[in-house]
This record gives C-alpha cells, sequence and structure tokens, in this order.
C-alpha cells in the first residue's frame, strides 16, 4: 500500500534545496527530513517537503515546496517536523490541514513550542532516551508515542568491508558542530601523538552545520580542518579512516554521524550519554568511555584505547565488522514508518501477545512488529531485537 505523504517544516533558520545535504554538511534535522522523504518515496509513496526552500523543485522522487507557497495540506499522512532555530510550530495553525494521520516527528529534547496546539496522533522520536525525555517532562501520554531511529544513507557494505585493508590505522574523524566535543577529540589527539606522531584528527562540520557563521580552526599538528563537507564526500573520507571521536557531555538525542561513521567502517568512541548507550554496544561494535570529556583522565583513557586498537589489527577488524553491519539504511526504516501507518490507520488492532513477539521489557505491553524490530504499543518503546529469555 502506498500513501500520500507530506513532511512539513516551519523551520526558517537556514534556506536549502534537496541536493544541499550531498554538496555542503549541514545539521542531522535537516538531513533526516530529506533523507527520510527520500527514502518514503522508493517505495512507491507520494511525497511532498514544504520547508525554507527557495523554490519550487523535485529531486529523488520527491516534491519540495516553499513555505510561503503553502496553506492548504491535503494528504494521508503528514508529518510535523521541526529540529532547529526556533522549534515553533505554531506556524501549522495558519495551514488547512486534511490528514488521516498526523504525526509530529522530534529530533531532540528542548521542549517544541505550540505542541499543545498540533492536534496530532503520534510523536515520534529518534530515540529511547528522547521518548523518556517527551514522556516525563513534556507531558505526552505514552500510547501517543514511537521511536523509530534515524538511519545512514544506503552504502553498499561490501565497500566498507574491502576497504577494510586501505585504512589509515592512525586517521581519526570528528563530525559535528564544535560545541559536541571537538575540544575533547583534540585532546585525544595531543594525547596520541606525544606516543606516535601518524595520529592525524580529519575535522568536518562547523558552526555554519546550525546556521551559525562558519569559523577555519586554529592551526595545530596533526590536525586538518575540511569544513562543511557534502555527505557524498564524507563517505569517501570516512572509508580512509579508522576512528570517530565522539566524546561528549551533552546528551545526544541520537547522533546520525555516529551511525554514519559506523557503517563506513569507523570504530567509533564516544561518551555513554543519551542515545549513545542505545547505538554502541560497548566491546562489540564500539566504544564508551565514561566520564566528564574534557578531564584529563578521561582522554587518558580514549587515547589508550584508541592506541591499543591501532596497535592489534585482528581486534579492530572484528569491532569494525560489527559496526559496519550494526547501523539502519534510510530504505529499512522508510518500511517501519510505513508499517506503523498501517497498523495506526487500521484501528490499532490489538497485537497478539504470544512467545515469538514476547512483551515489552519496560512496561509487559504487547510488540508490534516492524521492519527495523519491536515497538510496544502501550508505551512506544523500540527494542532492535527480543529480550533474552534467560
Amino acid at each position: 500500500m502506498s500513501y500520500s505523504v507530506t513532511i512539513y517544516s516551519p523551520d526558517t533558520h537556514l534556506v536549502y534545496e534537496a541536493k544541499t545535504p550531498d554538496r555542503v554538511g549541514v545539521g542531522g534535522g535537516l538531513t533526516a527530513r530529506i533523507r527520510l522523504a527520500q527514502a518514503l518515496a522508493a517505495i512507491g509513496n507520494k511525497m511532498t517537503v514544504v520547508a525554507n526552500v527557495p523554490r519550487t523543485h523535485m529531486y529523488r522522487g520527491v516534491l519540495h515546496k516553499p513555505l510561503s507557497e503553502v496553506r492548504r495540506i491535503d494528504s494521508d499522512i503528514l508529518i510535523l517536523n521541526t529540529s532547529g532555530g526556533a522549534l515553533d510550530l505554531s506556524p501549522v495553525s495558519e495551514l488547512e490541514i486534511r490528514a488521516r494521520l498526523t504525526q509530529v516527528w522530534v529530533q531532540g529534547t528542548i521542549p517544541v513550542k505550540a505542541l499543545d496546539q498540533v492536534d496530532f496522533d503520534y510523536l515520534v522520536a529518534p530515540s529511547n532516551f528522547v521518548r523518556e525525555v517527551v514522556q516525563q517532562e513534556w507531558r505526552v501520554h505514552p500510547d501517543r508515542l514511537c521511536v523509530i531511529y534515524n538511519g545512514y544513507q544506503t552504502i553498499n557494505r561490501r565497500i566498507a568491508l574491502r576497504a577494510m585493508s586501505r585504512r589509515d590505522p592512525f586517521r581519526m574523524v570528528y563530525s559535528s558542530h564544535p560545541s559536541k566535543g571537538l575540544e575533547a577529540a583534540v585532546g585525544v589527539l595531543r594525547l596520541l601523538r606525544s606516543e606516535d606522531s601518524r595520529f592525524e584528527l580529519h575535522v568536518y562540520g562547523g558552526n555554519g552545520l546550525w546556521g551559525g557563521e562558519q569559523q577555519a580552526m586554529a592551526p595545530e599538528s596533526g590536525v586538518f580542518d575540511h569544513g562543511l563537507t557534502g555527505q557524498q564526500s564524507l563517505a569517501r573520507e570516512s572509508l580512509k579512516s579508522s576512528f570517530a571521536i565522539n566524546l561528549q557531555t551533552r546528551p545526544e538525542p541520537f547522533g546520525i554521524v555516529v551511525v554514519e561513521a559506523m557503517a563506513y567502517g569507523n570504530i567509533v568512541v564516544a561518551s555513554p550519554v543519551g542515545a549513545y548507550e542505545e547505538i554502541v554496544h560497548h566491546g562489540y561494535d564500539g566504544f564508551l568511555v565514561p566520564g566528564d570529556h574534557l578531564a584529563g583522565d578521561t582522554l587518558e583513557r580514549a587515547a589508550s584505547l584508541i592506541l591499543q586498537l591501532a596497535r592489534n589489527d585482528s581486534f579492530a577488524e572484528y569491532i569494525r565488522r560489527n559496526a559496519i553491519c550494526a547501523p539502519l539504511s534510510w530504505d529499512v526504516l522508510a518500511q517501519a514508518w510505513q508499517g506503523q501507518w498501517e497498523w495506526a490507520l487500521s484501528g490499532r488492532e490489538r497485537v497478539e501477545d504470544n512467545a515469538f513477539l514476547g512483551s515489552c521489557s519496560e512496561c509487559s505491553g504487547p510488540q508490534l512488529a516492524l521492519a527495523d524490530g519491536y515497538h510496544c504499543t502501550d508505551c512506544g518503546r523500540y527494542n532492535r531485537a527480543l529480550p533474552s529469555s534467560s
């Protein structure tokens, strides 16, 4: 079954086109909006995105329309999305809306303005971490919550695996806004270079990711500042690298940069904050280093870990292979979105309790099996796999 779907975003802090993520680095929320629309179009849905674009244009099966040209929305599915700027859905009240199912898709934990003025059926969060915040602090009832992860732009996993032997074991990447943890990444590099001067840190992104003024980094030995980099170029660069540094104090709502780094075969070294604990399985497909991300002992533990991995090719390959297979692609997640619509529009038929599907690990409610795993229909919690029966 296919649907007519409109994704509406009132965010105006950035002007962009559908090709922008491919050509220039942008924030994860905007990237997710464009990638999901493309993936939903690829499985047969009629997709329209209404956002802060300068002109009407079609790209990869998705029709993009400027905010100023739309006053009426008539779709089977309406997804209201804000991920930056004012985080304000009040412009929705000015629209004439006709939709069978309305969802609010959020990307973070900062409360969305005018959410209480929107008549929505479900709020979709990118992680269980965000779901818990929305339930406890925003007071959204749990049976109106759903968790669907963000994905990565599809890459042939054989390409990432073939790149294994060609990677530079001393090449590390930091790809994000500087405020998240760039200082910590540079701190780790300094410690590593005191042991081996071959270590390098390649930095992608900058203040421009969130609409700020882009600024070049101060020169430092072993640091290469690439600035805003499009997804296609970043993918090629990531295939050359061995480690991704994501040490930070800020609780991460999801972290597209982490799943993309894993998909491209980088070993992620991150802090156990926010959704990172859901995404990275310590010692299996990446590593979590606890502690203040700027504290000396935290940086030393991270540097020591990377040094050991750089010297142990066989173990690093084990982690890397697991990392490549871990993330979910946007193709899979588009099917999960569509599966949730089909269930909701069918009248939320109760999911049969049985041994195969098990029950929710949090509330013992019934689980809906979708393309990405298991979704509790009572509290919205997502489980990628069934809990162990032992």
